[in-house]
C-alpha cells in the first residue's frame, strides 16, 4: 500500500516526492527502484510524524536545491579562513 501512496505522490505536482522520484530514477535507472526509495521516504516521514505528533509540511520541489546551496557555502567557508 506503501508504493501505491508513493506513485500516488509522485503525480503531485509541486511534491517533493515528485522531484524525489526523478532524481533517483536518474540516478538508480529505473522507475521501479525510485518508487521503492520514495515510499521508504513516505514510511520514514509517517514515522516521524507520529512518534513527534507533529504535522506534515511538504519541503516542496526545490528542497534538494537549497540543501545542497547551504551544504556547498557552509563546505566553503570551512576551507577558507
Amino acid at each position: 500500500m506503501i508504493v501505491e501512496a508513493a506513485w500516488a505522490a509522485t503525480r503531485a505536482k509541486g511534491a517533493h516526492a515528485q522531484t524525489k522520484f526523478y532524481r533517483l530514477k536518474a540516478r538508480r535507472g529505473g522507475p521501479k527502484k525510485a518508487i521503492i526509495g520514495v515510499a521508504a521516504s513516505i514510511l520514514t516521514a509517517a514515522y516521524h510524524i507520529l512518534q513527534n505528533r507533529v504535522a506534515y509540511h511538504d519541503r516542496g520541489p526545490d528542497h534538494s536545491v537549497r540543501l545542497d546551496r547551504e551544504r556547498s557555502a557552509l563546505r566553503t567557508r570551512s576551507t577558507h579562513p
